[in-house]
């Protein structure tokens, strides 16, 4: 399973983001990107299924599509210029935390978390934090979590609901509207046999803040 190819296959997709280059080149996107990333899914799948609980997705379920969504956009390029993956109960569709990696023309990048909880996941979060604002931060600030992806990330609103507001001086989290967490892992990854290894590894440390934040959407 070698994946190297897919930082110079991105690299030219960038400086050639229209129908014709890809047309022209999607058998080596299917050969050289696709199936070896879909490799790479299914190996992750496996191994954090074995973790548990069972996960019960392939890889279509969890693969993003090399078409972007442009209806909506400003950008009318047509391709993503990555492949990308979340590991999760419901695949690339599940509302609550899941454990995300790209590859593109930068190399590998791993994460995890919530990135766009929906208006209720939102509320359940914020409310989990408010009964015990200590608990998110001691998760965020163990040593493991703070090596591997620095601080919890997300955007936040400005603006919060009354019954958040009086907790917000000692937890600031509560502010957030995404609750992710990423790590940069470069190039030096995609010839290593021991790259599922090392994404385990990584989902490991961010499992305590995935478990979290998931017991937090069954309240």
């Amino acid at each position: 399973m070698s994946l190297s190819q897919c930082v110079p296959f991105f690299q030219e997709l960038s400086a050639n983001n229209e129908k014709t280059w890809f047309h022209a080149n999607k058998p080596r996107f299917e050969k050289e990107i696709k199936g070896p990333f879909t490799d790479l899914v299914q190996i992750m799948i496996m191994l954090i299924g074995q973790e548990g609980p069972p996960l019960a997705i392939t890889p279509k379920d969890a693969m993003f599509r090399i078409y972007r969504d442009v209806r909506f956009s400003k950008d009318k390029t047509p391709y993503k210029t990555h492949v990308g993956a979340v590991i999760a109960p419901g695949g690339r569709k599940d509302p609550g935390p899941g454990f995300y990696f790209q590859i593109g023309a930068e190399g590998l990048f791993a994460a995890g978390g919530c990135f766009q909880p929906g208006k209720n996941e939102l509320l359940a979060i914020r409310r989990a934090i408010a009964k015990e604002p200590e608990v998110i931060g001691d998760l965020t600030a163990a040593p493991a979590f703070k090596e591997t992806f620095g601080a919890l990330k997300g955007n936040r609103n400005k603006i919060l609901p009354k019954e958040f507001k009086p907790v917000l001086a000692t937890q600031p989290l509560i502010a957030n509207k995404q609750f992710y967490y990423a790590a940069e892992l470069g190039c030096d990854w995609l010839d290593d046999e021991r790259l599922p290894q090392r994404l385990l590894e990584i989902y490991r440390i961010g499992k305590p803040l995935n478990d979290y934040l998931a017991a937090s959407l069954r309240v």
